[in-house]
């Protein structure tokens, strides 16, 4: 059996991955095609779900470019917001949860479907 999910809306599409999900099996295979940001959604979905990554194959539909200034989700290691920014990794994005400078780091997590920001000026507080 072979379901297809497909959606142009984010709230329509966590939903709609919600109810396959309720009827998932050991052994589903899950492929998620998209834009980064849209992806990482979705997988990180998936895994708070308990897939587990071998189930679950990413396709991008945008050229790998961590330089690029693009929608990017950024998890704020200070207050824990995750937050959607136009950014380029390396950039610096203001955190919407506690308003600090972060600077977009390279570490991306699956499970939080994230890249890491941190304090632009967490060496200089004491």
């Amino acid at each position: 059996m072979t379901t297809v999910v497909q959606f142009t809306d984010e709230t329509d599409g966590f939903d709609a991955v919600a109810s396959v999900l309720t009827l998932a099996r050991c052994g589903w295979r899950f492929i998620v095609v998209g834009t980064e940001a849209n992806v990482g959604r979705i997988t990180s979905q998936l895994i708070g779900a308990g897939v587990i990554e071998g189930e679950i194959t990413v396709v991008v539909t945008e050229p790998p470019d961590i330089r690029a200034q693009r929608i990017r989700d950024v998890f704020c290691a200070h207050c824990h917001t995750v937050a959607e920014a136009t950014v380029a990794v390396d950039g610096m994005v203001e955190c919407p949860g506690c308003a600090a400078p972060l600077i977009v780091y390279h570490h991306y997590s699956r499970r939080q479907g994230a890249y890491l920001g941190f304090r632009a000026d967490s060496e200089d507080m004491q």
